[in-house]
């Protein structure tokens, strides 16, 4: 997976270490807006105009990118994906990185501290940490950040991915462990209320 990093203080975006210059956080501002990621994702990445979209706000920067390349090779499926292809083939990989820099830069408003709840009961601190914001000891690559996101997203995102009906990204680490097969409809419902208060 690809690294993305803010160097020199300035924003400038390099990807494995080449840069891609004139490209800055600021510029991935621009480009979300004029590529029409607020359409669904809202002007500030965290007002979705359903809660069946998640908020993008404050997520990492590494694991945005990523995700919009799969579902720009079709590599991730399910959910709202048919509905972002034909935005995500618009995009350049310069773009995708300026504009999950800047997504990554922007306030999540997640409250912050341990989750506990069936999020913790259940395991899932094992991989996406006890704050549900960072890595836990369990994960084998980049998670997303889960506190404070819809809940109708994470119902929607952990049934597909149970349901097999959600493939690419990281989905692999989720079904590999049997993680989500074990887990009741009322199980996930309370993980993402757990998740949604936070």
């Amino acid at each position: 997976m690809q690294s993305v990093l803010k160097t020199l203080g300035i924003g400038l975006v390099a990807v494995s270490g080449l840069a891609i210059s004139n490209v800055t956080v600021a510029d991935g501002g621009t480009l979300y807006t004029k590529k029409l990621c607020t359409t669904c994702h809202g002007a500030d990445a965290k007002t979705s105009i359903q809660a069946i979209y998640p908020k993008l706000a404050g997520q990492d920067a590494e694991y945005l990118a990523a995700q919009t390349k799969h579902i720009k090779d079709k590599t991730r499926t399910g959910g709202q994906t048919g509905t972002m292809v034909p935005f995500t083939m618009a995009l350049t990989d310069a773009d995708i990185t300026a504009i999950a820099g800047w997504i990554a830069s922007q306030p999540s408003g997640a409250k912050g501290g341990d989750i506990g709840g069936t999020f913790a009961a259940k395991g899932c601190n094992n991989c996406h940490g006890n704050d549900g914001q960072s890595k836990g000891p369990g994960a084998k690559n980049v998670v997303p950040k889960l506190a404070g996101q819809n809940a109708e997203y994470i119902i929607a995102q952990t049934t597909a991915i149970k349901d097999g009906k959600r493939s690419g990204g990281n989905t692999a680490d989720m079904t590999a462990d049997k993680n989500v097969q074990g887990l009741t409809v009322d199980d996930i419902k309370a993980i993402a209320a757990d998740l949604a208060g936070k």
